[in-house]
């Protein structure tokens, strides 16, 4: 046995027996930053027999969470263990990690799961993951945390069910910009394009991980929208309209929002839900359009040219925000992207 071999061992061993909350959560923690990638079958089956085996059983959701996060479409074995989960009132983190293994095969077993009795903050997070997974706007315009919706978009699910569960299948429609960018903002996202295309090319298409590396036109109700609730600088509505990532990019650990996510990321710093009135210590000048670890990063629109803004960054859960200058405009920030 080598020597990073009995370490994982040892750290796996300890993870399995202990029956202290905050040990546990670190031991997992650690075997995933440092194992995750370099022993990742046998990370799986750790954390795998941690949500069986373990006495930490409170805990189940939060291991989910990084199984779901470090499984991929070849781990197909492990497709009974998040029907297992889903089916024992474990769902919540398990339905993305169910598509990313099983892919279009579980659709009719989510949908049906859907009409079962359950939280509407569970049937929500099987809702975005199927959003996420086939391309559907099923979650459009609301809020990402699904325990601030009104009601669960229902009718478009079982619609999409009615016509056969279609796939949108997102076209980067941008692969110019690799070779001839001409203005500053498409240099910008040529660079970011490049990174995209890049895991792209790891990941099929329609998996979960290919929509969510996709940058595309936004639609012009969606753009109208967004018009509606804020006067943005050029340079920022440019980048919505012609380059907008699909859902999310996630890059250098933040979450670049796209204009189909913008409105609903609002959510939990601005409002709590679009329709609710702004809290009162958020400044309706401050727009979220990205995210570290739910650490937002703001465009000050009060301290736009009309071209562009500076970006904010500030922690969360602090009870006051405490705004730090990151960038002196939107494509200072991309750049650094």
């Amino acid at each position: 046995m080598t020597k990073q071999e009995k370490d994982f061992s040892d750290l796996s061993q300890k993870l399995l027996t202990t029956i202290d909350g905050s040990e546990y959560h670190e031991l997992v923690r650690k075997i995933v930053k440092k194992y995750g990638e370099k022993m990742r079958q046998e990370t799986l089956q750790t954390l795998v027999r941690a949500v069986k085996e373990s006495e930490i059983t409170h805990a189940r959701d939060f291991v989910i969470a990084r199984i779901s996060e470090l499984v991929t479409e070849n781990d197909t074995e492990l497709a009974p263990f998040f029907y297992e989960v889903i089916n024992q009132g474990l769902p919540y983190w398990a339905f993305s990690g169910l598509l990313k293994v099983e892919g279009d095969k579980c659709y009719p077993f989510l949908v049906d799961y859907l009409q079962k009795e359950d939280s509407k903050e569970n049937k929500g997070s099987a809702i975005i993951a199927l959003a996420e997974h086939s391309g559907q706007p099923f979650n459009s315009n609301l809020p990402s945390d699904p325990a601030y919706w009104q009601a669960l978009p229902m009718e478009k699910v079982l619609e999409w069910q009615v016509q056969g569960y279609p796939q949108n299948k997102p076209q980067n429609e941008f692969p110019f910009l690799i070779t001839h960018p001409q203005t500053d903002l498409e240099k910008a996202v040529a660079k970011i394009e490049q990174v995209l295309a890049k895991e792209r090319d790891f990941w099929k298409v329609n998996s979960y991980q290919y929509n969510n590396a996709i940058l595309q036109a936004a639609e012009k109700q969606v753009i109208d929208k967004i018009k509606e609730r804020w006067e943005l600088p050029t340079l920022y509505l440019t980048f919505l309209e012609r380059f907008s990532p699909a859902n999310d990019a996630f890059l250098k650990d933040i979450n670049l929002y796209g204009a189909n996510t913008l409105i609903a990321h609002q959510c939990g710093y601005a409002f709590s839900s679009p329709d609710d009135e702004p809290f009162p210590d958020w400044n309706a000048h401050w727009l979220v359009i990205a995210d570290k670890d739910a650490d937002p990063y703001i465009l000050d629109l009060s301290k736009s040219d009309g071209n562009d803004a500076p970006i904010y960054k500030a922690p969360h859960g602090m009870g006051v925000w405490k705004l730090r200058k990151v960038s002196g405009s939107f494509l200072e920030f991309l750049e650094k992207l």
